[in-house]
């Protein structure tokens, strides 16, 4: 398995990969090249992706590095939109994700970093948890076009 960036030639795979994270539905293709293209000079955020042997893509996850303004002023990150292909689960394709996401975040000298999951992703939890989130918090969500 290799872990790497999201690339140009790999937005096809990951609009269904986002597509599966979202219960089916469709991510507009010409907005997803031109959040992705936005993305490549922006140097706050990045999108891993795990790589099976032949090249498929089998999961994400997307990093976002915020500043801060206490103490030492030292970044954090925002984890958003993990997700592993339903065929790739249980064979540590997530938590190879994650791991690498730790990597950069402790290259940028990062506090910390935090995600929120859903309620019911319950093998997703035991992942995070193994993986050494647990800091005990309460995550809040408000969507705005509902």
């Amino acid at each position: 398995m290799e872990i790497r960036p999201i690339e140009e030639r790999d937005l096809s795979a990951f609009a269904r990969l986002m597509g599966e994270l979202m219960g089916g539905a469709p991510t507009d293709p010409v907005l997803l090249r031109e959040n992705f293209a936005a993305l490549q000079s922006d140097e706050s955020s990045c999108v891993l992706g795990a790589f099976d042997d032949s090249g498929d893509l089998l999961g994400s996850v997307y990093l976002i590095f915020c500043r801060d303004f206490v103490d030492d002023c030292r970044p954090f990150a925002v984890i958003e939109n993990v997700i592993v292909a339903k065929s790739a689960r249980g064979t540590g394709c997530g938590g190879a994700l994650m791991r690498e996401a730790e990597r950069l975040c402790r290259k940028r000298r990062c506090t910390y970093m935090m995600l929120v999951s859903g309620e019911n992703r319950k093998t997703a939890h035991g992942m995070y948890e193994h993986l050494g989130f647990n800091v005990p918090a309460r995550g809040f969500k408000k969507y705005l076009d509902e």
